[in-house]
């Protein structure tokens, strides 16, 4: 059986097409909490990442009480599903005893590679403790 519709007649209001917008990505740390005072000077710093963006490369990076970033190694990324995952920052060298960190993330994806420090995001700060931590952190 087939049953025809006339134009109007039983059909569904037309309604422009909308693009579909991917909601804004969000970010949180883990490790160490905002504010946190003692943090070891051999952290590693886990930012959780939820949103859209195929690629963990979100811009998160350490920054130092000088306004400097801090080099990282190159840690891989946990993958949580469903658009999420854990990125993991840890220092290449320890951190200075006593001395306050931030944590940032770029607001939107890098163009060419780098993030300009003025659109960074601030996700936490942190002080690490008064004596380097020789002991290396587990993953």
């Amino acid at each position: 059986m087939v049953v025809l519709l006339a134009a109007g007649a039983g059909a569904w209001p037309a309604r422009p097409a909308t693009a579909c917008t991917p909601p804004e990505p969000s970010w949180s740390v883990s490790y160490p909490a905002d504010g946190e005072v003692g943090v070891p000077t051999n952290p590693v710093v886990r930012v959780a990442v939820n949103g859209p963006w195929g690629s963990p490369d979100v811009g998160a990076q350490l920054i130092d009480d000088q306004g400097l970033p801090v080099e990282t190694l190159d840690i891989p990324s946990l993958a949580l599903g469903r658009g999420s995952y854990v990125l993991r920052l840890q220092p290449s060298m320890p951190l200075r005893p006593g001395s306050t960190y931030a944590v940032t993330v770029c607001p939107s994806p890098p163009t060419g590679g780098a993030c300009d420090p003025a659109t960074r995001t601030e996700l936490a700060r942190f002080t690490t403790g008064a004596e380097p931590d020789l002991v290396p952190p587990t993953f």
